[in-house]
């Protein structure tokens, strides 16, 4: 009679412990994970980049010209103009900002290792949801057959259309809806790296910097996640 009831209270505590596991996994979705490792958690938007480092442009009306000017000396210390949403009201605005009071390196450094720690977590939903046979086309597919330790090669920015037609082909066991959020984090980091290479040339310009060595950075030659391009075969 004790070794049965000994059993029962083994049995449920088995059950309690897959129980809290479910309602873990039910509960830490990824916008809770992105609550904590998005660009937005992070401040690591452009916009939170440059606010610090920009004026309003606001021409002043000159009556006797019938027309708006702008201050040439803000026009010299502030040489490059960009076009900012107003949040509150909804419309563009244009801001002035000087690219040599900006660390755009450090910010770029910040960046990628935020894009890597995000494509790190689609990577590990990759290997968790999709069967093994799924994985081994998955691997031929990028050409990553010779690597023994492939996962680590796996970058979104190189085999995205590889990855989605996986997931297509297994009915998307994960919810598309929160792969995507992830997805979405990577272009958007994306795109604020091509816009932060912009501005480093301008600021490069302005310096007179001429020369390949100083102008390009060493980031160039890899993904925004840091994976060394592949050649295409």
């Amino acid at each position: 009679f004790n070794k049965a009831i000994r059993e029962e209270m083994l049995m449920h505590k088995a059950n309690q412990k897959v129980d809290s596991r479910q309602v873990s996994d039910i509960l830490y979705t990824i916008p809770d994970w992105l609550s904590h490792h998005s660009l937005t958690a992070k401040k690591l938007r452009l916009n939170d980049l440059l606010k610090s480092f920009t004026v309003r442009l606001r021409p002043t009306y000159i009556p006797a010209l019938g027309h708006h000017v702008v201050s040439e000396v803000l026009k010299q210390t502030l040489p490059i103009a960009y076009v900012h949403k107003n949040n509150f009201s909804n419309s563009p605005e244009i801001r002035l900002l000087n690219p040599l009071a900006i660390n755009f390196e450090q910010y770029e450094k910040n960046l990628r290792n935020a894009l890597y720690i995000i494509e790190k977590k689609l990577i590990e939903i990759i290997f968790e949801y999709i069967d093994s046979d799924s994985l081994n086309d998955l691997r031929e597919n990028v050409n990553l057959v010779k690597y023994t330790k492939w996962k680590s090669k796996l970058c979104w920015y190189q085999d995205n259309v590889c990855i989605l037609n996986i997931f297509e082909r297994n009915n998307w066991p994960f919810p598309q809806n929160e792969f995507n959020l992830l997805t979405n984090e990577l272009d958007m980091g994306q795109k604020y790296l091509n816009e932060i290479k912009h501005l480093k040339e301008k600021r490069n310009s302005s310096m007179l910097i001429r020369s390949s060595k100083q102008i390009n950075s060493t980031f160039y030659d890899r993904a925004p996640c840091g994976h060394p391009y592949r050649r295409q075969i």
